[in-house]
């Protein structure tokens, strides 16, 4: 190896650093093999379309044959040393003087700023529980009750942003409206098993026609018809109240 001085360059950055040791036969050096594991992905999440193939990192492996100070002939498995300008290792397989076989050192990553595969991150995300949801919604089944109980939560609703939105309605009328809304949204979670949300009714599937479904639908039926004679009574009540002129608004 021959070498030439350069005083004037001053990119010690990107310039090759060396180490020199001293090989003598009363300290011969040691053969070490040093092994940087990368991440086997090249790219964190895999989005909707992309094919796994193709972002595997096949480069994740890399060795490097190096010679150390023969006092990293004593190191054991799982000590842990800094070589100069290179980082910190621990050992993995011990040198084998009878053998000649090297000593085995693995990379210990150093917590940069690299992106971490999808393994590594947290998956309690609002972005995930989101898609949760979504898919608990999608899986709600439509039945004639639900059908009615969306359509009486709907109207609760309208019902109540009119009320809010006139300043002359009296608060005890508005309180009691919205009080009706919450109980209507909570029979809606008994029923379905999540919350209610404006999606979930157009998200709803309908249910397959099998025998044991069939066998249910007097069930359904009877409490689709008492939930038919509320909304006709609340109706009814409704129209009484807005031709009896001495009524509150």
């Amino acid at each position: 190896m021959e070498g030439e001085t350069q005083l004037d360059n001053k990119d010690f950055k990107n310039t090759l650093k060396l180490t020199w040791l001293a090989e003598t036969s009363q300290a011969p050096l040691t053969p070490v093999t040093c092994i940087h594991y990368d991440n086997i992905m090249t790219k964190a999440k895999l989005d909707e379309g992309d094919t796994f193939e193709n972002f595997v990192n096949y480069a994740s492996k890399n060795q490097y044959d190096i010679v150390g100070e023969p006092e990293m002939a004593q190191m054991k498995k799982g000590d842990i040393i800094q070589i100069l300008r290179k980082g910190y290792y621990i050992c993995d397989v011990p040198y084998d003087a009878a053998t000649k076989q090297p000593c085995c050192l693995l990379s210990i990553p150093d917590g940069g700023t690299k992106e971490k595969p999808t393994s590594l991150r947290s998956t309690d995300t609002p972005a995930t529980k989101a898609s949760a949801d979504k898919s608990a919604a999608a899986a709600v089944v439509s039945s004639p009750e639900l059908d009615l109980l969306t359509e009486r939560i709907v109207k609760q609703g309208e019902k109540v942003r009119e009320l809010k939105t006139n300043k002359s309605t009296p608060k005890p009328d508005a309180d009691e409206a919205v009080k009706e809304l919450l109980a209507l949204k909570e029979q809606y979670k008994k029923l379905t098993g999540i919350d209610y949300k404006p999606t979930n009714a157009s998200a709803t599937i309908q249910k397959e026609n099998k025998t044991p479904a069939a066998a249910s639908a007097p069930t359904a039926s009877n409490a689709a018809e008492k939930l038919a004679e509320q909304i006709t009574q609340q109706g009814e009540k409704v129209r009484e109240l807005k031709t009896n002129k001495s009524t509150p608004k």
